[in-house]
């Protein structure tokens, strides 16, 4: 691959100072994350590494664009649609939902109430 100075830069400004990253995508995009969001599954989808490292370094979090989470949404939405439409009750379907998406048993209970 090859990198510019840019990039090179960036991926030493997301190593060490990964406090600026939020707020750096925020002036350059022109956007407005808080700074407590999901970003290096995306950004650096290619880069195992990397994305490990700023996982370990913000616990986790890593910034999830808003199609993204959209898109999870919408088939957590059509799961529990064809979850009602066989029939199965509430409770099966949040058990269906959890294992399905990886949820915890609060926000799988949460989903079913907004779309049964």
């Amino acid at each position: 691959m090859n990198n510019t100075i840019f990039d090179d830069v960036f991926r030493t400004m997301i190593e060490k100072m990964l406090y600026l990253a939020v707020p750096l995508i925020n002036e350059v995009f022109h956007t407005s994350y808080p700074e407590d969001v999901k970003i290096a599954d995306y950004i650096f989808r290619k880069e195992e590494d990397v994305r490990k490292g700023i996982g370990d370094i913000m616990g986790g979090k890593v910034l999830e664009l808003e199609s993204e989470r959209l898109k999870a949404e919408g088939m957590i939405a059509g799961a529990i649609k064809t979850c009602k439409k066989f029939k199965l009750d509430q409770e099966a379907s949040v058990k269906n939902i959890m294992e399905e998406f990886s949820l915890s048993e609060e926000d799988a209970s949460n989903y079913v109430k907004k779309y049964w």
